[in-house]
């Protein structure tokens, strides 16, 4: 039998019979499958594996589990903390509360050796108020909230203009915070609740200036979030009126709620995502239920607060795939950069969409179906690309100058890579987007990022990086050797190039050549003073070629190659996009395929 061990030695023994005395295991086991009598034992398929056929048992008069099938067993513990992705200390306090027993450890627990051993604990702050109490707060604001919905014709219209249906409401608990400075107070002190009570849970706010206190919920429609163990540990507010401020209004956090650790929905998708193998991250409580509710349901969204660390550490015990789907305006990209920059160094597979005309989510699904939504899941970005792409577009990266800042942009997440083999490959894709060799990529993130102490150093360092690329090797090739810019350019033209800033040079090279076979008019046709340095480089470093039509005929066959490459991740990329013109791109694709095998034959 898979038992994991959780032996923690802060906490007696006898705390942790009495909590297993307490809790009945069927309790907690049937809030993730659905049980059924079998004899003295309880039976369902298993949440840890698929199957057909139930082979997972539980025992309540032993307080165990064991599957059959993939052999994984224990006791409460062992399920909170394999189910949830829980630590035992985690585990220990979530079933402590829901027993009502009152954890009492051996030695103070910021001096327990074993307290110390185990990780996510975070601060404990002083409170007057008990997470017990929290929550039951919280469970009258839930009733508070949802009963409100009724009476709010507001509310109601705002819920079926948005798509939602009374159970849908009904199932996800949301309600409507009345437009009423202490709607909520006065039903908590009906159910003789403390006003300070109400305070430390977050529910109201007292002014300091004059003392008073009043709901901080206030005509808003709510979203209740629930932790792992459904337990509603705070609210999300949307303001019903176009000048509410803000748009969103989250509980503050407290004992129960910590925003950096709550994904909202996981507790209702986490065995969708654990089946399904990967998860779908949205940013808005409306997209994360339209996407549930037609039926895609392995999808969570960030609960008001930028994905964290404490997150990707969740998400990993679940599924090694991510799904980004956040708005295409400035601050989606920008959300989705930093999702990236904390998922990778977890060796996610992590891919990227961005919905077409700016629709969110929740606007797709209502105008396309869900059917045209996961066509476009399928045909998602991979995210070294997406993050690639857009900081050179970012940072104009057809100048050496900005080749060095994307270098510097992107050192962090290249450097934080783990897997060998994931971060070669983010270093070939970023060498093909700069037109860079690899060894020098791998030499400038060993480095870091560079500032440059003068310019004329800067400028040293850019050119010869430059110039050890396919494209600048072959471009100092003609500027040394003007004789056989006749022949070269009836293999290579500008577009041959992957970066627009050779594609420049080439075009300047062409046109001065035209007007003079020596490239006497070069530098007086550059105009800007940076490329002017890299041609004047050229000039005075000059490299020893022993032939320099073969190693011309050399350059066109790797310029030609890597062309003919990006074609075909391109197309690659396009067919994933545009499933519809499948026909035509496999035609273009296999042209291609022919040209660069043909190529490496010769």
């Amino acid at each position: 039998m898979a038992i994991q061990s959780y032996q923690n030695k802060a906490y007696d023994d006898s705390v942790k019979e009495e909590i297993r005395s307490i809790i009945n295991i069927a309790d907690i086991v049937g809030r993730h499958v659905a049980l059924k009598p079998a004899g003295q034992n309880l039976k369902g398929l298993c949440p840890f594996h698929k199957e057909k056929t139930p082979s997972f048992t539980v025992s309540p008069g032993k307080g165990i589990y064991y599957c059959f099938g993939c052999h994984k067993g224990g006791d409460v513990f062992n399920f909170l903390m394999e189910i949830e992705g829980l630590s035992f200390p985690e585990a220990l306090q979530h079933l402590a509360d829901e027993a009502g027993v009152r954890l009492a450890p051996k030695q103070s627990a910021q001096h327990s050796p074993d307290y110390d051993n185990y990780p996510d604990q975070g601060p404990k702050p002083s409170s007057a108020i008990s997470k017990a109490e929290i929550l039951s707060i919280n469970q009258l604001a839930l009733e508070f909230f949802y009963q409100s919905t009724r009476n709010s014709k507001q509310a109601i219209d705002y819920f079926l203009s948005r798509g939602l249906t009374k159970e849908s409401i009904r199932d996800f608990k949301l309600g409507f915070a009345p437009d009423n400075w202490t709607g909520f107070l006065d039903f908590a002190k009906s159910k003789r609740v403390a006003v300070s009570a109400v305070v430390a849970a977050g529910l109201a706010v007292q002014r300091e200036d004059t003392g008073r206190i009043y709901d901080r919920f206030r005509n808003r429609i709510m979203f209740p979030i629930f932790d792992m163990a459904k337990h509603p540990v705070g609210f999300a507010g949307r303001g019903m009126t176009a000048d509410a401020m803000p748009k969103y209004l989250n509980s503050p956090e407290t004992l129960l709620y910590q925003k950096s650790k709550i994904l909202y929905g996981f507790y209702i998708t986490q065995q969708f995502v654990r089946e399904q193998k990967s998860v779908i991250i949205v940013e808005g409580y409306m997209d994360f239920l339209s996407l549930f509710l037609a039926g895609i349901k392995n999808v969570i969204a960030t609960a008001g607060t930028a994905f964290t660390d404490a997150h990707a550490r969740t998400l990993r015990r679940f599924t090694p795939k991510v799904y980004l789907v956040f708005d295409g305006d400035s601050a989606g990209i920008e959300a989705a950069r930093r999702a990236i920059s904390i998922l990778a160094p977890y060796n996610f597979d992590i891919r990227v969409l961005t919905i077409p005309n700016d629709e969110d989510p929740d606007d797709f699904i209502k105008n396309f179906g869900p059917k045209a939504f996961m066509e476009l899941l399928d045909a998602a970005q991979d995210y070294m690309p997406y993050i690639i792409n857009k900081t050179v577009h970012d940072n104009n990266a057809e100048t050496p100058y900005g080749k060095s800042a994307v270098l510097n942009a992107l050192a962090p997440l290249a450097n934080a890579l783990n897997d060998s083999v994931v971060k070669g490959a983010f270093v070939k894709l970023l060498g093909e987007a700069l037109s860079l060799p690899q060894d020098l990529i791998f030499k400038r993130l060993k480095e870091g990022p560079q500032e440059p102490s003068d310019s004329r150093k800067m400028t040293k360092d850019t050119a010869t990086s430059y110039f050890g690329s396919i494209e600048g090797n072959f471009l100092r090739l003609l500027i040394q050797h003007p004789e056989i810019i006749a022949e070269a350019r009836k293999f290579i033209l500008p577009e041959t190039f992957s970066d627009q800033f050779s594609g420049k040079l080439y075009s300047i090279l062409l046109t001065s050549f035209d007007s003079d076979a020596r490239l006497a008019t070069l530098l007086g046709n550059v105009t800007d003073e940076e490329t002017q340095r890299i041609v004047s480089f050229a000039y005075a470093q000059e490299a020893p070629v022993v032939d320099a039509r073969e190693e011309m005929v050399h350059s066109i066959g790797r310029l030609q190659a890597k062309y003919l490459q990006k074609q075909i991740r391109d197309i690659g990329e396009q067919m994933r996009r545009e499933p519809g013109n499948r026909t035509v791109l496999l035609e273009k694709l296999k042209d291609y395929s022919t040209q660069l095998k043909a190529l490496s034959d010769n």
